[in-house]
């Protein structure tokens, strides 16, 4: 009685720290339930096969370092994937408005025209200015 009842216990703090704890901790109280039962299974299963067990951490240090090695190929890909969704988040965010009219041009179509499209010489004379263009970083006019 007199450790608990001693003011270096902090015993009066504790119920309300616990109390705080378990408030944060109800609102993934039955993901974790769930994991722990999940957990069991699997530590079940590899309780029933001390040889897998013994090869699972035996084959740890090389498994570690392959994930170590592959995380710093990742880390710049993901970082890039980051910025890029962020970057797309504001058009995404229009889309539920205007996915409606996309869908009705989609739906529509683009009739063919009935008459050929002007090709060889106007398609050479493009080739020819773009490839001036892309030389000399200069537009080219008609």
């Amino acid at each position: 009685m007199r450790n608990l009842s001693d003011p270096k216990t902090e015993l009066r703090g504790f119920f309300p720290g616990l109390g705080a704890a378990t408030a944060q901790a109800a609102p993934v109280a039955q993901v974790q339930a769930r994991w722990f039962g999940e957990m069991a299974t699997t530590f079940a299963a590899i309780g029933r096969d001390p040889e897998a067990l013994r090869q699972t951490i035996e084959e740890s240090p090389s498994t570690l370092q392959a994930a170590t090695e592959s995380f710093q190929v990742q880390t710049p890909f993901l970082a890039r994937f980051a910025a890029v969704s962020r970057d797309l988040q504001p058009g995404a965010a229009e889309l539920p408005r205007t996915l409606p009219l996309v869908n009705d041009a989609l739906q529509a179509g683009v009739r063919p025209s009935s008459r050929p499209r002007s090709s060889g010489r106007t398609w050479r004379t493009c080739s020819r200015r773009l490839k001036i263009w892309a030389t000399t970083r200069t537009r080219c006019s008609r």
